[in-house]
């Protein structure tokens, strides 16, 4: 004759693995939320780059300085979708702001800029 106290219960089994099942899903829903906030936050450094556009190419460096067409100029990111760029044509500041998309940016005027 068996023990029955020996014997695995039912509900025991269910329990693990539901336990198991619930660490997994944290473990993957945490490494998903690292990955989206290191490669969704802009730095001054991963925007640096020449852009090129349909009619100038605009060149940002990290130190947050850039080069509109022929203007110098500076910028700095706003938050995770927009940087400002403020440049002088003729004595005139200018400030445009641009909305980061995939491999670029959109300008405030509908321009769109993709990375060299």
């Amino acid at each position: 004759m068996s023990n029955p106290d020996l014997k695995p219960k039912k509900s025991m089994n269910k329990m693990y693995i539901g336990i198991i099942a619930v660490i997994l899903i944290v473990i993957i829903v945490a490494a998903a939320t690292l990955h989206a906030g290191s490669s969704g936050t802009p730095t001054m450094s991963s925007v640096a780059g020449t852009y090129v556009g349909p009619t100038y190419n605009i060149i940002l460096y990290a130190n947050g300085t850039g080069l509109f067409s022929t203007y110098h100029g500076t910028w700095s990111i706003l938050n995770s979708t927009t940087f400002e760029g403020t440049y002088t044509i003729v004595f005139s500041p200018y400030t445009s702001y641009f909305t980061f998309n995939n491999n670029g940016f959109t300008s405030d005027r509908g321009t769109v800029y993709v990375k060299k």
